[in-house]
């Protein structure tokens, strides 16, 4: 699978968009975006301010990677929203408190249609250390080169 479309797929397990039909649409985030993410709103309230205008952040891009990767891109952001989705969704993940990945964890069971069995905190770290991993070989595959150079 390539790492653009698993990035994405990843994301669609705590995000939405317009694009996408169902009624899994628990928030829509200020500034008129028609995206955010899938928890509901005492689940909002464990995210720290800085954490969530890092996931609104996340959002926006992950809508603009979608259109494109759809082909249904009709702007001239949604290339750029694509190449920079690996960056601000690194931007999101790193860092994240216990309490976060757990949240996270639980959007993925809930998405996946688990076990309520399932520990969401190691739900969580496993889906973090993908995300995580997807976006660093993205970086690292558009990093351009500078072998040899002083900078």
């Amino acid at each position: 699978m390539d790492d653009n479309y698993r990035l994405i797929k990843l994301l669609s397990l705590v995000a939405w968009t317009e694009n996408e039909a169902g009624d899994n649409r628990y928030d829509n985030f200020p500034r008129g975006g028609k995206w955010g993410m899938r928890y509901r709103a005492r689940q909002r309230q464990e995210l720290t301010a800085k954490e969530q205008e890092a996931a609104l952040n996340m959002c926006m891009h992950y809508a603009g990677a979608v259109d494109y990767h759809q082909g249904t891109a009709i702007g001239v952001n949604e290339e750029p929203d694509q190449r920079q989705l690996p960056r601000v969704t690194l931007a999101f993940v790193t860092g994240l408190a216990d309490s976060v990945v757990a949240v996270l964890g639980r959007m993925v069971c809930t998405s996946l249609r688990l076990s309520k069995e399932i520990d969401p905190t190691a739900m969580g770290r496993k889906w973090v250390g993908d995300v995580t991993d997807t976006s660093w070989r993205l970086l690292l595959t558009g990093y351009e080169d500078c072998f040899g150079q002083r900078g």
